[in-house]
């Protein structure tokens, strides 16, 4: 991941984050039927969004700090 520009990570993240929500929001909804396994991946997929997001925050800010020289 670390080859990948900062918006393709953003996007992935982000990607994964809607995704999640998405897939709660229809259980609740009882769209789509509740189960265990759905459950974990919908709250898997929002957390790795979310840590991928970060990561990937991190990384540019550190890119940018060392372009500057500070």
């Amino acid at each position: 991941m670390k080859g990948l520009p900062f918006w393709q990570i953003a996007l992935i993240g982000f990607a994964l984050v809607v995704t999640g929500l998405v897939l709660a929001w229809l259980m609740a909804l009882h769209v789509i039927p509740t189960s265990f396994l759905l459950g974990l991946v919908s709250i898997g997929t929002s957390t790795a969004g979310l840590m991928i997001g970060l990561v990937g925050s991190a990384w540019q800010v550190a890119k940018e700090r060392r372009k500057r020289g500070s």
